[in-house]
């Protein structure tokens, strides 16, 4: 987390981009798992208008995907209960966006946060038609590679 080499997001979409290039050289999908929907658009948008300068990532070859995450960024902004927080809808979204990365090749993430280790564990239940078998993954937080 916070100590870590790399702090919570301190990295951009390029970075975890080009991580996952060095797990699965031929990827050209990303799902990206945030609360924070809208740093998703953003750093898209810059990658857009960089070109993606002196990167292995080329932004137009790739499809990234990510639910909306507006209701946690409202929460962040604007402290609500437990209840509110906890609602049927932001508990769908959740496990959709669990259940969509267990098809992902790889797994770029930060082990220090929890929800980051819950889904590797999920994509490590069937992954490639095997049960128990495990994607490659690269924790940023120290650079770890399993």
């Amino acid at each position: 987390g916070c100590f870590s080499p790399h702090p919570f997001g301190a990295l951009s979409l390029q970075d975890y981009l080009e991580r996952a290039l060095l797990l699965s050289p031929t990827s050209t999908c990303a799902f990206v798992m945030t609360d924070d929907s809208a740093w998703v658009e953003r750093e898209k948008k810059m990658l857009h208008e960089l070109g993606m300068k002196n990167s292995s990532v080329k932004i137009a070859q790739w499809d990234i995907g990510a639910l909306p995450g507006e209701k946690y960024a409202r929460y962040k902004q604007n402290p609500v209960t437990m209840a509110t927080m906890n609602s049927t809808k932001a508990t769908v979204e959740f496990w959709a966006a669990v259940h969509l990365s267990r098809q992902c090749n790889s797994f770029v993430g930060h082990f220090g946060s929890a929800v980051a280790r819950l889904v590797y564990t999920a994509m490590c239940f069937h992954y490639q038609g095997f049960t128990g078998r495990c994607p490659p993954a690269m924790d940023v937080g120290g650079n770890f590679v399993l």
